[in-house]
């Protein structure tokens, strides 16, 4: 299982580099009415983007004979996509800096209605969500494919899970921890990720970019 791991770790840590959420989800425990309720509500509807992303992912695989018989010509073919998928994201940030942080919508309807909207709003923000989805995409079928049980398959995807929504969990993590201390951290963290946002973007999808193109060129090799 250590190989799986290996393989589908840095897919896994790279799906989590999303200044979109990290940012939804500070901006939202901000917000003067019911923050910690709202961030949970935005990490139920990520985490449902996710859930039914890598489920399709797997039923994908399973119906095409996925596994050890995975054919290494379709997986290269699939990551080089992928890799201009990334690149064409890299440069469209590069060529369109106005684009504007995701925000939850202005505090002053009904909580209930509110709810849904901020529901409406964590799933639209992981949907749009580039990086995170297309390397998503290989992490789960790395794991969805690999000559392991099916135990070990559940806890290697588990884990994928888990790595891909730390940007909507980590900041309700460090406020719990830091206590009064916590929404002064997550200020500075809003300000760094919202001055570097585009940089964090761009060099996280061109290095994947290489890393997905380069390894579906051997997988075609």
């Amino acid at each position: 299982m250590s190989t799986t791991f290996a393989r589908v770790l840095p897919l896994a840590f790279g799906a989590a580099i999303s200044p979109v959420i990290l940012l939804l989800q500070v901006a939202t425990l901000a917000s003067p009415r019911y923050p910690v309720r709202r961030a949970l509500v935005v990490l139920g509807a990520t985490a449902l983007v996710v859930v039914a992303v890598m489920a399709a992912v797997v039923a994908t695989d399973a119906h095409a004979g996925a596994g050890p018989r995975t054919d290494p010509v379709v997986d290269g073919w699939i990551r080089i996509v992928l890799a201009l998928v990334l690149l064409a994201g890299a440069v469209r940030v590069v060529l369109h800096p106005g684009a504007t942080d995701d925000e939850p919508p202005p505090d002053d309807a009904d909580p209930g209605v509110r709810g849904l909207r901020f529901f409406l709003l964590g799933i639209g923000a992981m949907l749009t969500n580039l990086t995170t989805i297309v390397l998503l995409v290989p992490a789960t079928r790395e794991a969805a494919s690999a000559a392991i049980g099916s135990g070990d398959r559940l806890v290697v995807l588990g884990v994928v899970l888990a790595i891909t929504l730390l940007p909507a969990y980590v900041p309700l993590v460090v406020l719990a921890a830091l206590g009064r201390r916590g929404p002064a951290a997550l200020a500075a963290m809003s300000r760094w990720l919202r001055s570097h946002r585009r940089a964090v973007t761009v060099v996280v999808s061109l290095g994947f970019a290489a890393y997905l193109g380069i390894s579906g060129l051997v997988a075609l090799g």
